[in-house]
């Protein structure tokens, strides 16, 4: 019998204990469809010398190569670890996020923290990073919770452009950018709040709901969109995989049949009319006020 192979290890000197992975994006939150990248961070063990932070990058350039080898997409804006930016130490993460919580205002900070709060440890200790305690203060900071939403309501459900599609004066719509990212990025926003450690939107949602800025009806005014427009975002890429297309989020009005449609328009329009309600509310209400419990709804309710 011929003796059996074993490849010699190319990063013999780096310990696989030394540091902690984290799926972003939709993958942390376990939202992840046809067409989504895969972002990636890592949190080193403190005790991991500095001078091998180097040589790990390189390893985790490694591992997303194999990755696009295999057909999966890595992140294409380079929210991935091999990236010193998001590859750092415990305690390097716990500092750069309590100066992104101190500037909001600082728009890369609010995408950085979007970014992080998204992240799922697959790999390693799972109690890193603890930048995670540092976003659980949140809620006492009043005027930092003013500006996150504030970044959370930028990306508003695009009505319009759903209409000029379905009037046909356009052919496309992404269903993505358009009406499904304004309610992760206000589910993000609502779970920081709530200090919750949820990471999937509807979670977030259901962390969140009660208080005078998100009633429990509104709550689920948004989960119901938000999962209807998840099924048929899937529907519709299963459709473009069939067809040998490669899935996106763009939805061409020749293939969008007349329920969908409606479904789209309706979910869409109830996303808009929320953030236009949230943005009214937080103009209106000072921040310390917003979490606190919605007296109209049935108490008991969890």
């Amino acid at each position: 019998m011929a003796p059996r192979l074993v490849r010699k290890p190319q990063y013999p000197d780096l310990s696989i204990d030394g540091f902690t992975w984290l799926s972003l994006g939709s993958n942390g939150r376990r939202e992840a469809v046809l067409s989504s990248d895969v972002d990636s961070a890592v949190a080193f063990d403190n005790r991991t010398p500095h001078e091998a932070f180097k040589s790990y990058r390189k390893a985790f350039a490694d591992v997303n190569w194999v990755l696009n080898k295999a057909g999966v997409q890595v992140d294409g804006n380079g929210a991935t670890a091999e990236r010193a930016t998001f590859s750092r130490s415990n305690a390097e993460w716990s500092a750069a996020a309590t100066i992104w919580l101190a500037r909001p205002e600082d728009s890369k900070n609010a995408i950085l923290t979007s970014l992080l709060v998204d992240g799922r440890p697959i790999y390693g200790d799972p109690a890193l990073p603890e930048a995670a305690k540092v976003f659980a203060d949140l809620r006492h900071q009043p005027a930092t919770m003013r500006l996150l939403l504030r970044e959370s309501l930028a990306r508003r459900a695009k009505r319009n452009g759903l209409k000029d599609t379905f009037a046909r004066r356009k052919t496309t719509f992404d269903i993505k950018t358009n009406a499904i990212l304004p309610v992760v990025n206000l589910a993000r926003w609502a779970g920081l709040s709530a200090g919750s450690a949820e990471l999937p939107t509807v979670e977030r949602l259901r962390a969140a709901a009660g208080s005078e800025i998100l009633p429990y009806e509104l709550a689920d005014t948004l989960i119901d969109a938000f999962e209807n427009l998840q099924r048929l975002r899937l529907r519709y890429q299963l459709a473009q995989h069939r067809r040998g297309e490669r899935p996106s989020d763009i939805l061409h009005r020749d293939h969008v049949s007349s329920i969908d449609q409606s479904t789209i328009t309706e979910a869409v329009r109830e996303i808009a009319a929320a953030q236009k309600r949230l943005a009214k509310f937080s103009a209106f209400v000072p921040a310390d006020e917003w979490l606190q419990p919605d007296d109209s709804n049935p108490k008991g309710r969890s």
